[in-house]
C-alpha cells in the first residue's frame, strides 16, 4: 500500500508546484489512479480477511444467466482490448436463457480475478476462451463447469504445488514488474468458491498459458417466478425514489474533510 500512498502524496506536492491548469489536471488524474488502486487493495485485505474468519456474508438475489456473463465480459474487455487480447466465449450446452439465484458480486470477483490475472500475463496479440458447460441438474440446480483459458506465460509447477493461493503470493516472471498487484486475488478467489460449496483447478505451462477451472452449482428460478420477483424490486426502487422527490436531506458526518467532500 506504501506505492500509491507515495503517489498520491507525490502527485499532491507536484501540483503545489504547479502553474499551469493542464499540469494540475494531469497530476490529479495520476493521483487518483493511485487512490483507485489503494482502495482495491484494502477492499482485497478487508475481504480476505472476512473469508478466512468465516464472516463474508452472501447476499443473493435474482438475475438472468445472459446478464451477469455479458456484464463480466464487459467488465474486462477494455483492459484486454489496450493489449489487443482476443476473448472468446463459447456457451457449449448452456443456453443462458434462464435465471438464477446467486449473489452477483461475489460470483463476478471469483471470474473478473481469474480474468484479469489472465489479461495481465498474457502477451500482446493473446487470447483468452472462457467456455461454459453444464454436466447435469438435480432438480433447481445446476452442474456447471466454467474454464479460462488464455495464452500467457504461465506458471512453474514448484509455484503452483507451494504457493498458487498463498495471499501475497506472486511467481517472479519478466512480466511481474510490469503490473502491480497485491497476491491476493487467486487468494480471495479460492476461499470464495469453497465458501460456495464449489471446486478450483489449475493447469499451467511455462511459456504455453494457464487454464483456471471452475466448478459451482447454481439455483435456477423458473422464468415467471423471477420476472414477478424482478418486476417486484423495480416497483419498489421506483416508489423510494418517487418518496425522494423534493425533500430535503440532513447528512451529518463527524470529520470534516468528509463533509466537504
Amino acid at each position: 500500500m506504501r506505492t500509491p500512498m507515495n503517489g498520491i502524496l507525490g502527485m499532491i506536492e507536484l501540483t503545489a508546484q504547479a502553474t499551469e491548469l493542464g499540469e494540475v489536471k494531469e497530476n490529479m488524474a495520476k493521483a487518483k489512479s493511485s487512490g483507485v488502486y489503494m482502495l482495491s487493495l484494502i477492499n482485497d485485505t478487508l475481504d480476505l480477511q472476512r473469508l478466512e474468519n468465516r464472516k463474508l456474508q452472501f447476499s443473493p438475489q435474482i438475475i438472468g444467466e445472459k446478464d451477469i456473463v455479458e456484464n463480466l465480459i464487459e467488465m474486462v474487455r477494455p483492459s484486454a482490448e489496450q493489449k489487443g487480447i482476443s476473448l472468446f466465449l463459447s456457451k457449449g450446452n448452456v443456453a443462458l436463457d434462464g435465471y438464477v439465484r446467486l449473489d452477483p458480486v461475489r460470483v463476478k470477483q471469483i471470474f473478473a480475478n481469474i480474468l484479469s490475472n489472465a489479461i495481465k500475463f498474457t502477451p500482446e496479440k493473446g487470447s483468452i476462451k472462457i467456455e461454459l458447460e453444464r454436466l447435469g441438474m438435480e432438480g433447481t440446480r445446476s452442474h456447471d463447469r466454467i474454464s479460462i483459458c488464455d495464452t500467457g506465460i504461465g506458471m512453474s509447477e514448484d509455484f503452483l504445488k507451494n504457493n498458487l493461493y498463498k495471499p501475497y503470493s506472486q511467481e517472479q516472471n519478466e512480466m511481474t514488474g510490469q503490473y502491480a498487484g497485491s497476491g491476493l486475488g487467486l487468494a480471495i478467489t479460492k476461499n470464495l468458491v469453497d465458501l460456495m460449496g464449489g471446486r478450483l483447478e489449475v493447469q499451467s505451462r511455462v511459456g504455453e498459458g494457464t487454464t483456471f477451472t471452475v466448478y459451482l452449482d447454481f439455483e435456477h428460478v423458473e422464468g415467471k417466478t423471477a420476472e414477478r420477483n424482478l418486476s417486484a424490486e423495480s416497483k419498489k426502487r421506483s416508489a423510494v425514489q418517487t418518496a425522494l422527490q423534493g425533500r430535503h436531506i440532513l447528512i451529518c458526518e463527524d470529520q470534516p474533510l468528509n463533509a466537504e467532500i
